[in-house]
Order: structure tokens, then sequence, then C-alpha cells
């Protein structure tokens, strides 16, 4: 199957009198149909670079770019069609609605006409009547309108770089699962961004960047280390009943101060865990596997790199 994107060995460098920066080194990734990829770093990792490289708005200093089919870095490439793309901080003629600055954006190739444009702008949110013109929107709003027309069109791929920026807690909602509902339809998602709450729940493959160096790549289906749970329960009958369940198991306790609760290192699965406490008449407040999240893998990664 071919894929929607692939990257090979891309590097990336910019070149003065005395120095040359290198901002990519040797990226190599794939993106299929329906898959929604986090690249995820630190501000200056390269994210924006790479994602500029994706949709031919800068070339690689080698490496090569196969987008949709189309190798971007064969000379005079002309970029496919059915690629939408939303930069940081997307910008528009100030002076013009948003309305009427997504109709000028589509008559450029004349695939959709103004029922698409308003149909889209009201999906992000937007009232297509609102005479406000765009230099006077709210960064959310701007935002919204960025991501209108990144998927007004319906592209097969859609870039983005840091998409939430601006978003209420609502917004940040409603794109996540917007983003989730294109994925089931085969669009292929590359996001980039450094929130990696957002990155976690969204994202089927994640990339780890730092200073233009992938430092791991993992997916959803990777498994997991389990190395027990914390559990909070309600009084101190309760933790010393938590106690004898892990002598008889040789389970490892941590105890915060003051709390009756704490962390149970161990190897049985924690629904067996909570059936046996629970039969013997402790109170469980909540109980929550321990396993890495995507902060601890990404810190993780970031400290071995130091070394």
């Amino acid at each position: 199957m071919e894929h929607v994107c692939e990257l090979t060995e891309i590097c990336k460098q910019y070149r003065s009198r005395k120095t040359v920066h290198e901002v990519l080194h040797d990226v190599s990734m794939t993106l299929d149909a329906g898959e929604v990829f986090g690249f995820i770093g630190p501000n200056g990792a390269g994210k924006t670079t790479l994602l500029r490289i994706m949709c031919g708005l800068a070339h690689p200093t080698k490496g090569k770019v196969t987008i949709l089919g189309t190798d971007l870095t064969v000379r005079n490439a002309q970029l496919p069609t059915g690629i939408g793309v939303l930069v940081e901080y997307p910008s528009f003629i100030p002076e013009l609605t948003g309305r009427r600055n997504l109709q000028l954006l589509a008559s450029i190739r004349g695939v959709i006409g103004l029922p698409e444009v308003d149909a889209t702008m009201e999906l992000m949110g937007l009232d297509p009547g609102n005479k406000t013109p765009a230099g006077r929107y709210s960064l959310g709003m701007r935002q919204r309108l960025g991501l209108a027309q990144a998927i007004m069109e319906k592209p097969r791929l859609l870039l983005l770089d840091e998409p939430t920026n601006g978003l209420d807690p609502q917004g940040v909602a409603e794109l996540r699962s917007y983003i989730r509902h294109l994925a089931d339809q085969g669009v292929a998602i590359f996001l980039a961004s450094h929130l990696l709450n957002e990155v976690e729940q969204i994202c089927d493959r994640v990339a780890i960047v730092k200073q233009g160096h992938v430092l791991r790549q993992m997916s959803k289906n990777d498994p997991v280390p389990y190395r027990g749970f914390s559990l909070q329960v309600s009084g101190t009958k309760d933790w010393s009943l938590v106690q004898q369940w892990a002598a008889q198991h040789q389970a490892t306790l941590s105890q915060k101060d003051g709390v009756q609760g704490g962390m149970v290192g161990t190897a049985v699965p924690v629904p067996a865990a909570l059936r046996d406490l629970v039969h013997a008449g402790a109170s469980i407040e909540s109980i929550t596997p321990d396993r890495d999240t995507l902060e601890t893998t990404f810190l993780q990664a970031i400290q071995e790199e130091k070394k």
C-alpha cells in the first residue's frame, strides 16, 4: 500500500558565512490514510520546519519527500492537490471578513463555492454572516478560521502546526473530536505540537524530536510496561487491609504522608487486586494503573539524549 506521506532521511541546514545550522537531521517517517501522527518536541525542535517541507514551502537540504505519490524533491515538482495546511499563527487579509478571506482562497482553485465555505465556517464555530474584519478577530477566532481554510476543500492529507493554539477548552475538545472524525473517514493527519496531553489523546503514532533529531517513535499499540497501581482508600482500617494484601503478594508499598493511599508495586493486574481488596472489606476511593504516560516517555527520552 502506498503511503500518503513518506519522508526519508530529511535534513535541513541553514548556512551563513561562518556557520552551518542544522534544523533537521535524518528524519524518516511514514503516514498512512486514516492515521494521526504526532510530532512533538520543545520550541525550536524543528517541528514547523518539517511541516513547511511537507507542504512545499521549504526544501530539504537532503533526503526525499513523497506526498500523495509526488516526489517533492524533484526539480520543478508540482505540489499535489489534496493537502490542507494550518501553520502556526495563520494570517489573513485584515480588512476583509473571515468569509471573504475564505472565499478568495477557495477561488484560487475553484474546487468549492460559497455553500461549502459557509458550512465549514459553521463547523468550526464561526458565523459566516459576521461582518467583523479578520484583523479584529481574537486569537481563538483566527485559529478557527485557519482550521476552516485547511479543511474546507476536504483534503486527503492535513498538516496541522499547533492546532489548539488560542482555543478555549470547549474548542480544544471539539477539535480533538473532529480530527478523529476526519481520520475515521480516511484523512491522514500530521500534527506538530508541544502539548503532550493533547497528542496522547488523539494520535495513533508519535515521534519525539529535539533539536532536529528524532529521539523515539512509538505507537499507541506498543506494549506499555505495568508496574502496579496507585490507590486511595477511605480510612486507616482500609489501608491496613491493603498492607495485609501487599504482604501476601510480595508487593511493595509507598505511602504519602497524611494520605490514606499510595503506590503499590506489583505484577497483579488491577481487576484482580481490586476484587481481592473489596472482598477483604477495604473501601477503595480510586485505583489507577501505574504505566508510563507520553509525558514520562518524553521526559525520559530527553534525559537519555543528554547523557
